[in-house]
């Protein structure tokens, strides 16, 4: 096995390239990341690290410089190949949740397999199986709309583990909740890192900060890796 899954080679990122309004938004950054650890990029709002999650975890593409995961260099795929590698490989964990209010929870976390050809025993046993690892399948008749805000992130939790990936990508992951529940939700980022997945996390909350879950942590600040006192 190789000893990164994740290595990002001299990428920056740059909005409205050769405008007026241009935006250095990462400059220069290089980091690896070992499989089955949890990474923490941290910096205050603005820093940058949500635009790195993004390309930590091909949702884009930098600038200049290599994305490499899984040994496949992913800088310049077209996104019809960046959106099949991320279906296969990686769950995006978003800020927002992005949940269909209107359908049952179930049906949000069966959602990403409608493309699949799968049976519905098929699907009932994957759903069954990621909503009790997230610890939400009490609630899988409920409509989304009819949850607290730690258990739609719990159905989120879900909905990115349905398709078996081996990278979790979270956005603020605990931005939303209060102490009590963000120490439950880093409970199940630990036991899934038990199970084998590799987790990168972006936020600001320093809840995480020096928690057990964390192996590495990766300063951001004005789009540039600092030593990790800065932040």
């Amino acid at each position: 096995m190789s000893e990164f899954i994740i290595k990002a080679e001299h990428i920056s990122k740059i909005f409205n390239k050769g405008r007026h309004n241009e935006t250095r938004a990462l400059d220069n950054i290089s980091l690896e990341i070992k499989p089955n650890t949890a990474v923490l990029l941290r910096g205050p709002s603005g820093s940058g690290k949500t635009t790195l999650l993004t390309l930590l975890g091909a949702l884009s593409k930098p600038t200049s410089g290599n994305i490499i995961c899984l040994q496949q260099n992913l800088s310049h795929w077209q996104e019809k190949f960046l959106t099949g590698f991320r279906r296969r490989h990686m769950g995006i964990i978003f800020q927002n949740f992005n949940l269909i209010n209107k359908l049952s929870v179930y049906d949000n976390i069966a959602a990403p397999l409608i493309p699949l050809p799968l049976s519905a025993s098929e699907i009932q046993t994957r759903v069954q199986k990621v909503s009790a690892l997230a610890q939400i399948e009490h609630r899988l008749t409920y409509k989304a709309s009819m949850l607290s805000g730690g258990e739609q992130q719990r159905v989120a939790i879900a909905r990115a583990l349905i398709q078996e990936p081996e990278i979790l990508i979270a956005d603020e992951p605990t931005a939303h909740l209060d102490s009590r529940l963000s120490a439950e939700i880093l409970t199940v980022f630990s036991d899934l890192k038990k199970r084998g997945k590799t987790i990168i996390i972006a936020t600001h909350d320093p809840a995480l900060n020096g928690h057990p879950l964390i192996d590495t942590v990766f300063c951001i600040k004005d789009g540039r890796l600092e030593p990790d006192h800065v932040c």
